[in-house]
């Protein structure tokens, strides 16, 4: 399998683009569900710090703070959801980075091959 062919590329793209234009709108009920299925994307990449960011936009969308689990405004809930969203967007760019970095290292040093790529 080839890094630039990964679908879940094109998945978390689209969730956070949508996340923004939700944010905009101040869906939090959307957001809420929006950090969830990022949460689990972002999972099963491996990619933790977006995990965590997500799951803060989980949280935020059903107006409860991520740590106390206490009650918040939808201002402060979007406040916040903006925040964690800006740094999810972040954590992707490094993580993005740094997988094709280790994917090109991996090939050049033979660790991954045609055969591996066609899979």
């Amino acid at each position: 399998m080839s890094l630039p062919n990964i679908r879940p590329r094109a998945l978390l793209d689209c969730g956070i683009e949508r996340t923004v234009t939700y944010s905009n709108d101040g869906d939090c009920e959307l957001l809420s569900s929006l950090g969830h299925f990022l949460k689990g994307s972002s999972a099963t990449l491996g990619v933790t710090a977006v995990q965590n960011a997500c799951e803060s936009i989980q949280h935020y969308g059903k107006l409860k703070d991520d740590k106390t689990g206490k009650d918040i405004t939808p201002e402060v809930a979007l406040s916040r959801i903006s925040t964690a969203l800006k740094e999810a967007k972040e954590q992707y760019k490094e993580a993005e980075a740094w997988l094709r970095n280790w994917y090109s290292e991996a090939k050049a040093q033979g660790r991954i091959t045609e055969e591996d790529e066609d899979d």
